[in-house]
């Protein structure tokens, strides 16, 4: 199996040819799930501390998306039933393109 992965949100993306017959698998686990969370996800991270957020990438067996995946388009800190602003999240690096002046992140 060969699956390639995007580089701003790991996507899979399947190399022509190589995916005969578990290609299903590979765009659910690697693609469609992944968009689901950048698009639409909300993830709540219990912590008042260091968090080191991860970038997963699927395979044709699972997803691998789990609490401290960074593909979720919002991330909160709670702790205790509140939000948090003084949780420390450790952000992978990742090539973003981005237009002059943008931010890069906001935590609220």
């Amino acid at each position: 199996m060969t699956v390639n992965y995007t580089t701003l949100l790991a996507l899979g993306q399947l190399v022509t040819g190589t995916e005969s017959g578990t290609w299903g698998d590979d765009v659910n686990n690697a693609v469609t799930s992944y968009l689901d969370i950048a698009i639409a996800g909300t993830q709540t991270i219990s912590t008042d501390g260091d968090v080191t957020l991860t970038l997963t990438q699927g395979t044709s067996s699972a997803t691998n998306i789990g609490t401290t995946s960074v593909q979720y388009m919002v991330l909160n800190f709670i702790l205790n039933g509140s939000l948090i602003s003084h949780a420390k999240p450790h952000f992978p690096k990742v090539q973003m393109n981005q237009k002059p002046g943008s931010i890069s992140y906001v935590l609220c």
